[in-house]
């Protein structure tokens, strides 16, 4: 009887230094966790400060290319040939389809362009941004 409570008062002594020690590794494991979501967030609030920077980029790129589109839609040229609407002279039929799908919208009802309402997910569409692209390139190339 003597050896096994021996054993037994051995394990009544390692008990509290297993328990110290599974609360010591607890605590780096929590801390580490905490340090992982941080920079987590962290990550996260960069990107998210990226994708703003973006939407407003693209946002001032949307009003000019519609103000330009604007200012085109009612002026006229004056060719050797005769005066042309400067609309279809400086946007291929493709382009203009687009312009009016994405920019502004042209109508009977409306003959003037008027802007359409772009939604933040909107801007960061290919279509969008290819049309938006394209016009301001279109523009360019029509200036030289």
């Amino acid at each position: 009887m003597v050896g096994r409570e021996a054993r037994r008062g051995s394990c009544y002594h390692a008990a509290p230094m297993i328990v110290g020690w599974l609360t010591k590794h607890l605590e780096l494991i929590l801390i580490a966790l905490t340090l992982a979501a941080t920079i987590a967030l962290l990550l996260l609030a960069r990107k998210q400060e990226r994708r703003e920077t973006a939407a407003e980029k693209w946002r001032a790129k949307f009003d000019g290319a519609v103000g330009l589109v604007s200012k085109i839609h009612s002026a006229w040229l004056n060719l050797p040939t005769g005066q042309t609407n400067a609309y279809g002279f400086v946007f291929d039929l493709e382009l203009r389809g687009r312009i009016e799908s994405y920019l502004v919208s042209i109508g009977p009802s409306h003959p003037k362009a008027q802007p359409r309402l772009a939604t933040r997910e909107q801007l960061f569409t290919p279509e969008m941004r290819k049309t938006i692209t394209d016009v301001l390139a279109a523009i360019e190339k029509f200036k030289r």
